[in-house]
């Protein structure tokens, strides 16, 4: 993560009582500071989410597209393609 420059801003446990599931939040901080900058409504899709989860002894990996996240709000269209990279290159790397 740290290579993308993304950060992991939160962990969230999605049900305690059922371990194997967490919820990663994470950020390039200079990015979504600009993307709130531009549009407050950004705040409804970032940080970025990725579910990581535990499934007949794998793991997997799993997170939205921020370009399809952020379709919604068009003027953040060159700042959704920076951050899909910089995820994309990051779960590429966390699977190795």
């Amino acid at each position: 993560m740290a290579r993308q420059g993304l950060t992991i801003v939160a962990i969230h446990d999605v049900l305690p009582d059922a371990p194997g599931r967490r919820i990663y939040e994470v950020c390039q901080e200079a990015l979504v500071r600009e993307a709130l900058d531009r549009s407050p409504e950004a705040a409804l899709i970032l940080p970025c989410r990725i579910v990581v989860s535990e499934e007949g002894g794998e793991t997997r990996l799993t997170a939205l597209r921020p370009d399809a996240q952020l379709a919604a709000l068009p003027e953040l269209k060159d700042l959704a393609g920076r951050l899909e990279e910089a995820l994309s290159n990051a779960l590429r790397e966390a699977v190795r």
